[in-house]
């Protein structure tokens, strides 16, 4: 199957070239479908998701799920993914990656049915939001409307 159909959009930008995990989608943290789980969308995969083909395995994902557990949240009811399906060179997510691949975001917050969305840093916030200023942004509570619902968005640094 080619790139173009499965992530058209992906091939606006270059980030597919130099990673090991091209079109990473998000998973269900169980691993089991859970209906309207609390989504959490980070910015880019970094080089241990890329690896392991998984988003939040790596530092930050062990960071976020020690956090997470010790607020006393199930991670049972989580669904992850990110603003930027490939994981881009040396870090550097640049805007243009984020924008191409918010259909790709906006067609799985569609299919996830979430009942709560968290954007874990100022990337994932421009991308679902098209704001910019995590200071003033984080925190508050954001409304997604998408067919004919509204989704809260809040705003978080990412681990």
């Amino acid at each position: 199957m080619t790139a173009t159909a499965t992530h058209g959009a992906c091939l606006k930008c270059k980030l597919f070239t130099s990673c090991q995990s091209p079109f990473m989608d998000g998973v269900y943290k169980s691993g089991c479908m859970v209906k309207n789980p609390i989504m959490l969308i980070g910015e880019a995969p970094g080089e241990e998701e890329d690896r392991l083909s998984e988003p939040f395995v790596g530092r930050a994902g062990e960071l976020l799920w020690r956090e997470y557990k010790q607020a006393g949240l199930d991670e049972n009811e989580v669904f992850v993914t990110n603003s930027a399906r490939c994981r881009p060179a040396k870090n550097k997510l640049p805007i243009k990656a984020v924008n191409a691949c918010r259909v790709h975001l906006l067609e799985e917050i569609e299919r996830v049915e979430p009942r709560i969305i968290l954007c874990l840093g100022a990337k994932a916030m421009h991308s679902l939001l098209k704001r910019s200023g995590m200071d003033k942004n984080r925190c508050a509570v954001h409304q997604l409307e998408m067919n004919d619902r509204s989704i809260p968005v809040v705003v978080a640094y990412h681990p």
